[in-house]
C-alpha cells in the first residue's frame, strides 16, 4: 500500500516536514543567523523554539506593563466607566445591569505566573458590590481600587 515510505510517513502531519529538505539549515557565520546546529524553521516550529528558549533562559526580563487595551464583556451588563489606580496596576469597573443596580468589578495586573509561565492577565476579585446610584458605584470603585489586596 504504501511502498517506499518510512513508518508513520504515510500518515500527514501538521507542521512536521515530510522529508528533511524542507527543513533549512543555516549557515554558520552570517549575521542574524540561527546558532550553529539550530535549524532555520518557519511559523509554529519558530514559535515553539522561541518558547524553549525562554522557558530555559534565565533571564526572561521584566514582566510586560498591564494590558490597558483589554476590556472585558460582563454577561448582561454594560461597563459605564472604567477607573484606573495611580500605578495602572489595579482598576475598578462599573456597570450598570438591565434592572439599573451599579455593580463594581475590581481586577489587579497579575505578574504571579511570569517567571515560570511568562504569562500576565488581569485577575478578578471573587466578590464585587453593587449599589442604585452611580455615585456611590465611584465611592465604592475608588475604595475597591484603593484597597485592592495588589495595591501598595
Amino acid at each position: 500500500l504504501n511502498k517506499g515510505l518510512e513508518p508513520f510517513q504515510s500518515m500527514p502531519m501538521l507542521g512536521v516536514p515530510k522529508r528533511r529538505s524542507e527543513c533549512r539549515i543555516s549557515r554558520v557565520g552570517h549575521a542574524g543567523s540561527a546558532p550553529p546546529g539550530i535549524a532555520s524553521l518557519s511559523g509554529s516550529r519558530q514559535v515553539m523554539l522561541g518558547f524553549l528558549r525562554r522557558l530555559f533562559s534565565s533571564d526572561i526580563g521584566p514582566p510586560p506593563p498591564p494590558d490597558m487595551a483589554h476590556q472585558p464583556s460582563f454577561p448582561g451588563q454594560r461597563i459605564v466607566e472604567t477607573n484606573y489606580s495611580d500605578s495602572k496596576r489595579e482598576r475598578a469597573f462599573i456597570t450598570i445591569d438591565e434592572t439599573g443596580h451599579y455593580r463594581i468589578i475590581i481586577q489587579w495586573w497579575d505578574t504571579s505566573d511570569w517567571n515560570d509561565w511568562q504569562q500576565a492577565f488581569w485577575g478578578e476579585q471573587g466578590s464585587n458590590s453593587h449599589t442604585d446610584s452611580l455615585q456611590r458605584a465611584r465611592e465604592l470603585a475608588d475604595e475597591g481600587v484603593r484597597c485592592s489586596r495588589q495595591a501598595g
